[in-house]
């Protein structure tokens, strides 16, 4: 195998490039996901939070309905 170090130091810089290409891809991919995955969290956190108030609500109405109908 004949070795070409202009082709290789070639091939090499295109990788390096390439590579930090790639991570700057990554990076904004990773960031861009952490954001929509905050985003879910903090949605889902508030529907949690909404169900568990409805749910209180609904026992509440529930313990009220018991309540009226025994003294009806």
């Amino acid at each position: 195998v004949v070795r070409n170090p202009i082709i290789e130091r070639q091939s090499k810089d295109g990788n390096q490039l390439l590579n930090i290409k790639r991570r700057s891809c990554w990076t904004r991919f990773i960031v861009r996901c952490a954001a929509v995955l905050q985003h879910v969290q903090g949605r889902c956190v508030q529907e949690e939070m909404n169900n568990t108030r409805n749910q209180k609500m609904k026992a509440l109405e529930d313990i009220e309905s018991v309540r009226t109908a025994k003294y009806c």
